[in-house]
């Protein structure tokens, strides 16, 4: 049985399963529903956007099956899936969902898009894993990478209606980070220092929070393409399919904050937490 091994666990994230649960429970997260069909969470070392992170995973729901989408792919680019059976975090080993995994992307090939294995290093799903292991260990996952263009827009109903030929619940994890600006990364429309923080915080990060909010899935793919608001843009698009698809309305940002406000440092990046599709547990 195939096992995805993880890269980063020891430098982004810790390896001990103690270290983990530890942080964790030691950020305090306020207590609210756990009623969320979709979650966008960042996926920086945990020293940086950890804590935002794990305020979005306790809103999702508890589901049969939790898709987490990360990106790192061009608008060309094919979609990725992890082909593994398990997959391996510091609180023990996830099941991979490889009927649902077949059906998706049997169906996302026939409309035409490419599908390849995903056998490179890539920190946009592994740093989730540790926070399914923590919130949802009886469910079983399914990671893929999305690229930024239309095949993330048809991911999300492709694995609503999957979802539901197999009677799956379903819940989906969007991983992406928010503008990355600075000498570090080659973009500084605004200049160094306090001027370009503002601008990325008050502005660029800004207004793709806001597409999100409108569950706005072209509007977000727009954004990070031509002002470079998110590294995973297609991730978050797909989330906002899907939550479409579910019927399931509202978005809400949860958290949110920069790496400068932990290192200050000429290069920063944002990271915001949100939920999506929110469920009504009142009927």
């Amino acid at each position: 049985m195939a096992i995805r091994r993880p890269l980063f666990a020891g430098s982004w994230y810790p390896a001990d399963a103690a270290a983990v649960s530890g942080l964790i429970e030691g950020w305090a997260l306020p207590k609210g529903p756990q009623d969320s069909l979709a979650i966008v969470a960042p996926h920086a070392g945990w020293a940086f956007s950890g804590k935002i992170a794990a305020c979005a995973w306790a809103r999702l729901r508890r589901a049969d099956t939790i898709v987490i989408i990360g990106g790192h792919l061009g608008p060309s680019g094919p979609i990725l899936f992890a082909p593994e059976e398990r997959l391996a975090t510091p609180l023990g080993e996830l099941g991979a969902d490889t009927e649902l995994r077949d059906l998706c992307l049997r169906t996302l090939g026939e409309r035409g898009f490419g599908i390849h294995a995903d056998r490179e290093p890539d920190n946009t799903v592994e740093l989730q894993l540790p926070f399914a292991a923590y919130y949802a260990p009886n469910s079983r996952f399914l990671c893929l990478r999305a690229p930024p263009g239309q095949a993330s827009i048809e991911l999300g109903p492709v694995l609503a209606k999957s979802a539901a030929s197999l009677g799956r619940s379903l819940a989906v994890v969007a991983s992406t980070d928010l503008t990355h600006y600075g000498p570090d990364y080659g973009f500084e429309p605004r200049g160094r220092g306090e001027a370009g923080l503002d601008w990325m915080r008050d502005t660029n990060d800004r207004h793709f929070i806001e597409a999100v909010q409108a569950l706005d899935a072209e509007a977000t793919l727009s954004l990070c393409r031509a002002e470079r608001s998110a590294c995973s843009g297609g991730a978050v698009a797909a989330a906002i399919s899907f939550s479409k698809a579910m019927a399931a309305g509202g978005a809400e940002l949860l958290d949110y904050g920069t790496s400068h406000d932990r290192r200050p440092a000429e290069s920063f990046v944002g990271y915001a937490a949100m939920a999506l599709g929110m469920v009504d547990r009142t009927n």
